[in-house]
């Protein structure tokens, strides 16, 4: 009886590793990528995919960056610093809007470094579910010293109907 019993045991053991292997491969509910400058002086333009796909979710959009730029440079500063953004959506329909990061609106400080982390999107519905671009100019990058790149972070929530 008991040789059954461990035999039983035994043989729902690989489907239990299947069940668990399948609940641990599913997506991401956040995932970030950072862009970093590439220094030649030139405006830069920040790409970033935009896997929208699932019509059961709502996303959430965060923007990241760093400067590490001395107290001068940092005061001769604009009080927002212009971002142009343009969303391509999977059939290749462009839309664009023009937004900005207040120049105090940083998260961390410290000597000679300033960290943004700044919610842009919240509760966003795609009006085209699929795999989206989104690009991010800064027109006025070649006067901010110190801007160490450009991030953004999605959150993809369930929702609630």
């Amino acid at each position: 009886m008991n040789a059954v019993r461990a035999y039983r045991i035994l043989s729902a053991g690989p489907a239990l590793l299947l069940v668990m292997c399948l609940v641990c491969c599913s997506a991401p509910d956040t995932w970030e990528m950072f862009v970093k400058n590439t220094g030649d002086g030139d405006r830069s333009e920040y790409i970033f995919p935009l896997k929208m796909s699932d019509s059961l979710a709502i996303y959430d959009i965060e923007l990241f960056t760093r400067l590490d730029i001395s107290d001068a440079a940092f005061a001769a500063l604009p009080e927002v610093i212009p971002l142009n953004i343009t969303y391509t959506s999977p059939s290749g329909t462009g839309y664009y809007e023009e937004a900005g990061i207040p120049k105090n609106g940083w998260s961390r400080a410290s000597h000679f470094s300033y960290e943004y982390r700044l919610p842009f999107r919240q509760g966003l519905i795609p009006v085209e579910y699929g795999d989206w671009s989104m690009s991010i100019d800064i027109p006025e990058e070649a006067g901010i010293e110190g801007l160490r790149g450009f991030g953004i972070r999605v959150t993809r929530k369930n929702r609630t109907r």
